[in-house]
């Protein structure tokens, strides 16, 4: 009988699977090997050469070889947590410190795969907890436990081996116990015996039945009898060894078997556990259709009879278990899964344990239901085609036991000095395994004896691409990325204290909620500039428009930097003098980022078609639209559609990775340039940054299309070239043929039929989502960070797409912007936001071109509950309209 609990979530999450087609044929077997405590460098495949370990070797010759995967934490409960549930540590609920860590109602990998017909079973380490009140009872039913989130049925050790009790349990019970003879536990404050965490006493049979030295080989043969009686339905397989965690236990009949010592023995054992299992997969029915993957929970210890032998457990990387440090907590990682993943294969992209629960869902062709694995990314593209996949992720938490680290891209950072464990620990105490002095570990920041040095920084950034070993600290190299990132990880710090709000896959489904109070304060009217208008420009503006005193509307600046559209030095310097203007003038700034629009200096990017051109690749067509399901259509020639026809090159597809990376590239190096010149304002001018926008009129299938023979124009005069108008009644279409179909097949929204108004609704919300995600991630807060979607049609459903949970949502305004309160699609966006405000982040009056209703447009946008700007668009439109002139002259004034 399912319990009560899990029966909910495994209804919910069947209810979404309804209908969810198969496409990938039947789904995989899925046999996930976690070890303990295996280290980066432990592996022969990954360049051991005291231990040997041919079983997993063969194992990654048959598959793909991660080199930059890591676990969450340096240490194994956070990390197991984050492999079954797709979710940081730190949003976890439990209620007591052996009590079980998952909360009620949660989707965890295995409750998601048994909705979707999977066998499920766990075998070995478990340590996350039983019960949710009280600690757990060894001597009773342990329950809630693995069966309560998913599993079929459980046979390991109820936390390490290690820890007590030191027995077996399976399913609810700990195996061998007798009720005459019950389990004592004795708290490490009581005893000076075990390993530091207490003992257990009495039940001498349960005891008996799970010795120290035997145990992987006892979780091997339980896998090996579970895979040779397949079901009717894929199984899928949590095995969780124990090695080679301490204590140490070799079996005698490894012991002296390699050149590292009892530890070295260990992970020996280890590797034939490993290949018995291969073994019996292989001479099973489900050998050809299984995925593998094989990783550890964390970095190693770094061991003294290993150390002494020459073996280092975590490579040449710097620091062990518990440390923040990279030897902490990258791992190895393999995947193997015949016909999908390519044999002898090697990917040097990042990638997180919380990654597995989305990844293999996307293996078994299972969806997600909204809200669920809130920290998990799908990694199978990376998997599937590592010579070619770019990177999925960008960056990622790595918790040690002294603080936080934060990966973004190549680079590391660590808020304060030492090694975020036990290694250099700060405070000082009791040192972990080794002396830092015994080591053999190279840091600048850190003496011989182990000590920091008093010239070092109090904050560490490495740049892994070049110095991995983490020998060289440049946060005083790197003041502005030094300054980004702490941003950055304290905002993720913040944002993964509790567990997020449930974000529906289409806002067009979204249910309206109560909006959130908006923010009062000052308000602007921003006049947009083009690279044209120079200093004399903004100089003229600051001296017809200055606000009266105690007026809380102020003029200010806006701009587009195009960052595909020219040189980086060039538009480096560029945003830099338009920043700096800001302030000579005392003109607010609004900084808007477009990577959509005149990306000629990145045919690398696009070209596909012309030999002659720089950056022509064949596979370039993957990251432009297509006019079709298939690639080889993609469009060579497209039209922007604003009220005029602008001929442009090949519009991107937004789901592409490559030329997601390429905008995420770019921001990375504009938006620090932003935020440091912010934070460098004293206090009383921190409001001349009014903000920075994202995804400038993002749409795809709405302001951008092409003709059904568009490409056949490309080398014909501009002049023979169509021409429409705005047709707002033909949504998504207006009369000519929707772009799409390459982001809808590259996101997996769909791969055939037709395109519907809520698919390019739901790319857009993503495309932008992304980019505000970047931006966030920059250090730009919510109340200063705005979206850009434009919708034509009232109550279009593109509107929704401006809201996401890390910006605040913009629009333009044209036909409404004399009433905003009118644009029923903004008005019901708005209701769904819980952001701090919104703005007109494109607007221009239309109407009569008097002062009387240019004044009353600008007072009515500006009186929406919540606005934070408009932003007329642009000078040019306004520079010669006296009536436009004296409308803000009289609101900034009066």
């Amino acid at each position: 009988m399912i319990p009560l609990r899990l029966a909910l979530v495994v209804s919910l999450v069947a209810a979404h699977l309804a209908g969810a087609a198969d496409a990938g044929g039947a789904r995989p077997n899925i046999l996930l090997i976690v070890a303990d405590d295996l280290g980066y460098g432990d592996l022969g495949c990954y360049g051991a050469t005291k231990v040997k370990t041919p079983n997993i070797d063969r194992l990654a010759g048959a598959g793909v070889r991660l080199t930059d995967a890591h676990a969450p934490a340096a240490v194994c409960q956070p990390s197991r947590y984050a492999i079954l549930s797709g979710t940081y540590f730190r949003r976890a609920q439990r209620k007591g410190l052996q009590t079980l860590y998952f909360h009620e109602g949660q989707v965890t990998l295995p409750a998601l795969l048994k909705s979707a017909g999977y066998r499920t079973a766990a075998l070995g380490k478990w340590h996350l907890g039983f019960g949710r009140g009280a600690e757990p009872d060894y001597n009773g039913e342990l329950k809630p436990g693995p069966l309560e989130i998913g599993f079929d049925s459980f046979f390991g050790c109820p936390r390490t081996h290690n820890e007590p009790p030191f027995v077996f349990v399976e399913n609810h019970r700990v195996v061998g116990l007798d009720p005459a003879d019950p389990i004592h536990i004795v708290p490490a404050a009581d005893t000076k015996e075990g390993y530091g965490h207490g003992i257990s006493t009495g039940a001498a049979k349960a005891h008996a039945a799970r010795p120290k030295d035997r145990i992987d080989l006892i979780l091997a043969d339980k896998a090996v009898q579970f895979i040779a009686h397949p079901g009717s339905t894929p199984f899928f397989l949590y095995l969780a060894f124990l090695a080679p965690h301490v204590p140490i236990a070799p079996a005698p009949e490894f012991q002296d078997t390699s050149q590292a010592g009892r530890y070295g023995d260990f992970i020996q054992q280890l590797d034939t556990c490993v290949g018995r299992v291969l073994d019996a997969l292989q001479a099973s029915e489900a050998a050809g259709n299984t995925l593998v993957i094989f990783t550890s929970d964390n970095g190693a210890v770094l061991h003294r009879d290993a150390l002494e032998a020459g073996h280092r457990a975590n490579g040449s990387l710097l620091g062990q278990k518990t440390d923040a440090w990279e030897g902490g907590h990258r791992v190895p990682f393999i995947a193997r899964w015949p016909g999908h993943i390519p044999a002898g294969t090697q990917s040097d992209q990042l990638l997180g344990l919380t990654d597995l629960m989305t990844t293999i869902a996307a293996a078994a062709n299972v969806p997600l239901p909204a809200g669920t694995a809130p920290d998990s990314l799908n990694q199978l593209p990376v998997l599937r085609e590592p010579r070619h996949a770019p990177g999925v992720r960008h960056e990622m938490l790595a918790q040690g036991t002294g603080g936080y680290a934060l990966r973004q891209e190549n680079w590391l950072f660590l808020p304060k000095q030492g090694s975020g464990g036990m290694t250099v620990q700060m405070p000082p105490g009791l040192q972990w395994g080794q002396p830092y002095a015994k080591l053999g570990l190279v840091n600048g920041d850190v003496d011989e004896r182990g000590k920091i040095r008093s010239e070092a920084a109090a904050q560490q950034l490495y740049d892994l691409a070049v110095d991995p070993g983490q020998s060289t600290n440049l946060a005083g190299r790197e003041p502005q990325r030094t300054e980004a990132l702490a941003a950055r990880l304290e905002a993720l710090l913040a944002e993964t204290r509790t567990a997020p709000r449930a974000a529906p896959a289409n806002p067009a489904t979204m249910t309206p909620s109560v909006r959130a109070p908006r923010r009062p304060g000052e308000q602007f009217i921003l006049i947009n500039l083009s690279a044209a208008d120079r200093e004399p420009v903004i100089a003229r503006i600051a001296r017809e428009f200055k606000s009266s005193p105690g007026n809380p509307v102020r003029v200010g600046i806006g701009r587009i930097f195009s960052y595909f559209g020219r040189g980086r030095d060039r538009l480096e310097e560029e945003l830099r003098k338009f920043l700096d203007l800001g302030v000579k003038y005392d003109l607010p700034v609004l900084v808007a980022l477009d990577g959509e629009y005149w990306w000629e200096d990145r045919p690398d990017l696009w070209n596909w078609w012309q030999p002659e051109r720089p950056g022509y690749n064949p596979a370039n067509r993957e990251n432009v639209e297509w006019t079709s399901w298939d690639s080889a259509d993609a469009l060579k020639i497209a039209w922007l559609n604003w009220g005029q026809q602008l001929r442009v090159l090949p519009p991107p597809n937004l789901m592409s990775p490559r030329y997601r990376g390429a905008c995420h590239e770019q921001m990375r190096e504009l938006v620090p340039i932003v935020t440091h010149w912010w934070k460098r304002l004293p206090p009383e001018k921190k409001n001349l940054f009014v903000g920075l926008k994202v995804g400038w009129e993002s749409s795809i299938g709405v302001n951008k299309f092409y003709y059904p023979d568009g490409n056949a124009l490309l080398d014909r005069p501009a002049a023979d070239d169509p021409r429409t108008g705005i047709k707002a009644t033909e949504i998504p279409a207006r009369g000519v043929v929707q772009i799409g179909y390459a982001a809808l097949k590259t996101s997996g929204l769909r791969t055939s039929g037709s395109i519907t108004e809520e698919d390019l609704v739901e790319v857009v919300r993503r495309h932008v989502t992304d980019l505000s995600s970047v931006a966030a991630q920059l250090g730009v807060p919510r109340e200063r960070l705005f979206t850009h979607v434009a919708g034509w049609k009232d109550d279009e459903l593109l509107y929704d797409a401006a809201v996401n949970e890390f910006s605040s949502p913009g629009w333009s305004f044209y036909r409404h912007a004399r009433n905003p309160s009118a644009d029923t699609g903004v008005q019901r966006a708005l209701a769904r936001s819980d952001a701090p405000g919104w703005a007109a982040v494109e607007w221009l009056h239309q109407g009569p071109n008097t002062t009387e209703a240019w004044r009353s447009s600008l007072e009515r946008t500006l009186a929406e509950p919540g606005c934070r700007f408009l932003c007329i668009f642009n000078w040019k439109n306004i520079a010669t309209k006296p009536a436009a002139l004296d409308a803000i002259r009289g609101v900034v004034t009066h």
